[in-house]
């Protein structure tokens, strides 16, 4: 149990790191391939308004599932047949009370705002929904409707991270866990970023066996299975209604900063091409890529909060045990609940 954690502990340094010379490998040309079907839209500047979308989250007072402790998802084998059980109804049971609260929300917006749409649904770390609504009043509309705990407006963020292995002492923290090849060894890392590159050497799972238990709804599961491997174990994207010319509508990474950062977190123990040795903190990890940033042809990345949350979702639902977010946006005084 404490080398677990030891484990848990040091792939959790990893979503505040960064190796310099990681950034090398991850961000080179690999993440450039035009793999996957490219879309074309309007490529106008998003960082001018961070608040340009006319979109709302809305969160209702109804507890989301994460609230559960111990949920069914957990993978430990010391819980008995009637605990999981027990805790399996009381998951199906908070569910369908979250979906009448929400199927209640959007026949009420029917009549408080006729013109308004419904987008994404939360269930897992929040329970709440997008509303699309050009009305002037329509935030407080929506804040003074029924079981609603309160509204935020989505909003544009971009990629961010700083740090360095140095920095955080992986190397001692490798000699506590037998070495830096088994560093994270059976624990699962998702990044939500603007995606990954699977081809990368930092991402090669030959020397990994993926686990039985895996999402059977992911790009790997439905689309294309070898886009995963014993490594990367899940791939997810969350398509914005708005795409630069450059970017594919696949979980892969055009932008490079989601490469990046999966590298520095996990990536497997490499040689470049001068003879520098790289890794991330954690090789031995499984890692699960989540895609929810989007290149915009500035040469950066950015997503809307409710395609970030929607990816949180997901990751949580997916088993996860570390996620990682290297995001951010415009300070805000309306949006802080978020």
């Amino acid at each position: 149990m404490r080398r677990q954690t030891i484990h848990a502990a040091l792939v959790a340094l990893a979503t505040i790191a960064l190796a310099t010379a990681t950034h090398t490998v991850a961000a080179g040309s690999l993440a450039q391939s035009t793999l996957g079907e490219v879309i074309v839209q309007d490529t106008a500047d998003k960082s001018a308004n961070p608040f340009h979308l006319k979109n709302f989250i809305v969160v209702l007072d109804e507890a989301p599932l994460i609230t559960l402790k111990n949920r069914v998802a957990s993978r430990s084998q010391d819980k008995s047949l009637q605990d999981q059980t027990a805790k399996l109804a009381a998951r199906t049971a908070q569910a369908k009370l979250i979906d009448a609260q929400q199927d209640a929300f959007a026949s009420s917006l029917q009549r408080s705002l006729p013109e308004a749409k419904i987008g994404r649904r939360y269930d897992m770390v929040l329970n709440g929904l997008v509303v699309q609504s050009s009305a002037p009043a329509a935030r407080e509309i929506l804040n003074n409707m029924p079981g609603v705990k309160y509204v935020a407006r989505d909003s544009i963020v971009r990629a961010h991270m700083d740090a360095s292995l140095p920095l955080i002492k992986a190397p001692e923290a490798w000699s506590l866990v037998g070495g830096r090849e088994t560093a994270g060894d059976g624990i699962r890392v998702a990044i939500i970023d603007s995606g990954i590159v699977p081809e990368h050497p930092m991402f090669d799972g030959s020397n990994f066996e993926a686990p039985a238990e895996r999402p059977d709804d992911d790009y790997c599961a439905t689309v294309d299975a070898s886009f995963c491997n014993g490594k990367l174990i899940v791939a997810r994207h969350y398509t914005p209604p708005d795409i630069d010319e450059s970017e594919v509508d696949t979980p892969y990474d055009v932008d490079g900063h989601g490469v990046h950062v999966a590298g520095t977190a996990v990536g497997n123990r490499v040689t470049d091409s001068q003879g520098t040795e790289l890794s991330g903190v954690a090789p031995g990890a499984y890692l699960m890529a989540y895609k929810a940033l989007w290149a915009d042809g500035s040469g950066s990345a950015n997503g809307s909060t409710s395609g970030l949350i929607q990816a949180l979702n997901d990751a949580v639902s997916d088993g996860a045990d570390i996620i990682n977010n290297s995001w951010g946006g415009t300070a805000s005084s309306f949006d802080y609940q978020l």
